[in-house]
């Protein structure tokens, strides 16, 4: 598989530091680059080699086909199943996922490979891998690479490389234009598209600050307005369960514009029947019968005591009253500023309506903050769950444009 690599791709391959941080926007070429940073130069007999990324899933998918294509028509052995290459002489090359940090502890690393390292769970590189590169001879070797996300330990190694104090670490910044495989129109397009800090994170390759106001864009005129429900659309139920208290928000989407129409609201002791039973109160009577489901992956597992979840609780009540019911729900959270990326970018590109009967939902997206962790401020126990509810909506409907995901279906 030949690759032509631009100059700032060779750039990085090209460094002398012991640990490089690669900060770039989307569609660089990151992962390519990583892959050729492990086979650069001759491998160690007996060397062990890894491309490490957030998750074993997410690593399989964007770099196995890449690193077969490398070793197609090789005298290697390539074992599906742990995702390894072996040459000849022993060296391994390999995919790792971080899923669980603590079952990658091992013996040693002579070269290793943290792609998107702004989702690895941070401690990972200090707890795991630094102790497995410094036991070998010469002293093993990093690339960091990523697209930022906020100011959280990624943020903290790229500015270790740029500190000449540092003298084993390296860094380097690239904006996806000057990567040289995306059109500067297709760049142009998007930060058309896109709110300003998103465009900026993923196509310029900066650092963003999410602290103060997260939904920044957010502005009572022109993103509320009186709206009615639509009775040939379907309606979406997005659902946070917290007991204290329990919102739902209630949305239709048509030509690609999402309409918040109401809200769910319970204070105290909230039980999701009370919630299901509200909801046919308003919209018991509807013509089309069709409703989808999303919300909260937390609430997708068996309770230990019946063996239901509150999704089959929903679907089953409505399905009783007529209602066709499609629960749809993410294998597990996405992303917090990932989410409210798409939040911000929807709003910005006038795609986001919210009645004013969602009253929780508008008080969130005025006042939810930063906790300053890549998280919200839960200071507040009435805060953030109407936007919680908002974000696994978007996420479902949206992430599609931002990002790829896996979604269940029961």
């Amino acid at each position: 598989m030949h690759f032509e690599l631009k100059t700032n791709q060779k750039k990085v391959l090209q460094s002398t530091s012991r640990f490089t941080i690669l900060s770039a926007g989307r569609r660089f070429g990151k992962s390519t680059i990583g892959l050729l940073y492990l086979l650069n130069g001759d491998l160690i007999p007996g060397g062990r080699y890894w491309f490490l990324g957030p998750t074993y899933r997410q690593t399989r998918l964007i770099a196995w086909h890449l690193l077969k294509g490398m070793f197609r028509n090789q005298p290697v052995k390539m074992n599906e199943t742990n995702l390894s290459v072996t040459l000849p002489n022993e060296a391994e090359v390999r995919l790792v996922g971080a899923d669980r940090p603590d079952n990658l502890r091992g013996s040693f690393l002579n070269r290793v490979v943290l792609d998107e390292i702004a989702y690895i769970k941070p401690g990972t590189f200090e707890e795991v891998i630094f102790p497995m590169l410094g036991t070998t001879k010469p002293p093993g070797r990093a690339l960091f690479t990523g697209t930022p996300n906020g100011m959280g330990p990624f943020k903290k190694y790229f500015d270790y490389g740029n500190d000449p104090n540092n003298k084993d670490w390296g860094s380097f910044h690239f904006t996806t234009l000057e990567g040289g495989y995306v059109p500067a129109d297709e760049v142009a397009r998007a930060k058309e598209y896109l709110d300003p800090r998103t465009f900026s994170q993923e196509y310029l390759g900066t650092f963003e600050n999410y602290g103060g106001q997260l939904y920044y864009t957010f502005k009572q005129t022109p993103h509320t307005a009186d709206l009615k429900h639509n009775p040939n659309l379907p309606i979406w139920i997005t659902a946070d369960f917290n007991k204290e208290p329990m919102v739902w928000e209630i949305a239709q989407i048509h030509d690609k514009r999402l309409n918040i129409i109401d809200e769910i609201y319970i204070r105290y002791s909230a039980k999701t029947h009370i919630a299901v039973a509200e909801f046919l109160k308003r919209y018991g009577n509807v013509t089309n019968k069709l409703v989808y489901v999303t919300g909260d992956a937390s609430n997708n597992y068996e309770s230990h005591r019946d063996y239901t979840t509150d999704y089959i609780i929903i679907r089953d009540a409505l399905m009783e009253k007529g209602f066709r019911v499609v629960v749809q729900v993410p294998k597990r959270n996405p992303n917090i500023n990932n989410r409210i990326n798409i939040v911000c970018s929807l709003l910005t590109n006038g795609r986001l309506t919210i009645s004013p009967k969602c009253k929780q939902l508008i008080d969130d997206l005025n006042q939810v903050e930063s906790d300053n962790k890549g998280g919200k401020n839960k200071e507040d126990p009435a805060r953030t769950h109407s936007s919680d509810a908002l974000d696994y909506l978007v996420w479902r409907l949206f992430s599609r444009e931002f990002f790829k995901q896996t979604i269940k279906q029961i």
